[in-house]
């Protein structure tokens, strides 16, 4: 089977989902940080209720961008494991099929966004450390240099599209993937020897990690795509014939 059909829509959708929920952090940081929008110098004196909700990172937003997350990555489960299904001359039931689909999101989307939380939590972290000493030391953060602006380019790595992009990309690859590996854990429960296979675009993007797995076989999860950041790779399913 080729690459996801729809991959690319599949990135776009998620980045836009990740790169709003970003923006909009980065906006609600931003705000909390300088009192005045329109003087960027002056920081604010953060209260201790507004420290310990920043602490805590848009907790609730959390919550529901894992619940767009879980829908979009279960749908992409069963795309990656309709199109390995079409490929192969053995069916398996869809109706299980399906099921694996919506344990593995729920599951996933838990450590995911867990994972999320702490990488931009880190960043929240800074800005906070940094806002503090700023008021310690000096009258503003404009004496310092620490605009808005600035501020903004400094989280850009962590708030910005560059981010949300990559996000999409490697999690649109894991998706589909592991709704491959479900469509050969049922024919293996069933009974059919399956291998998975590796597969890349064999262009001038594969990277050196992948460009060598191309065409062999998965032995173990730690083989199984994205076996890194932005990987684009997929598996596809080899059944061994009796001889």
């Amino acid at each position: 089977m080729p690459d996801l059909p729809s991959r690319n829509d599949w990135e776009r959708k998620l980045a836009r989902l990740m790169g709003r929920y970003f923006q909009e952090g980065l906006d609600d940081l931003i705000d909390a940080l300088y009192e005045d929008p329109d003087k960027p110098e002056n920081l604010n004196n953060l209260t201790q209720e507004q420290i310990d909700k920043l602490n805590d990172w848009r907790r609730d937003d959390l919550v529901e961008a894992r619940v767009s997350l879980r829908d979009a990555l279960q749908a992409i489960y069963l795309e990656g494991a309709e199109g390995e299904v079409n490929s192969q001359p053995i069916g398996v039931d869809w109706g299980l099929l399906n099921e694996r689909a919506i344990r593995w999101a729920e599951e996933y989307s838990y450590d995911l966004v867990k994972g999320i939380k702490r990488t931009t939590q880190r960043s929240v972290d800074e800005a906070l450390t940094l806002q503090r000493e700023l008021r310690e030391t000096i009258p503003t953060g404009f004496e310092a240099g620490v605009t808005q602006r600035d501020l903004r380019r400094r989280l850009s790595e962590t708030f910005g599209p560059r981010r949300a992009a990559m996000i999409a990309v490697t999690e649109v690859t894991r998706a589909s993937v592991q709704g491959t590996m479900g469509f050969m854990a049922q024919l293996r429960h069933e009974g059919v020897r399956v291998v998975a296979i590796h597969r890349t675009n064999k262009d001038e993007r594969v990277c050196p990690i992948c460009k060598p797995r191309d065409g062999k076989p998965i032995e173990n999860i730690y083989q199984e795509p994205p076996l890194h950041v932005n990987c684009r790779c997929w598996v596809t399913a080899r059944v061994v014939r009796n001889e």
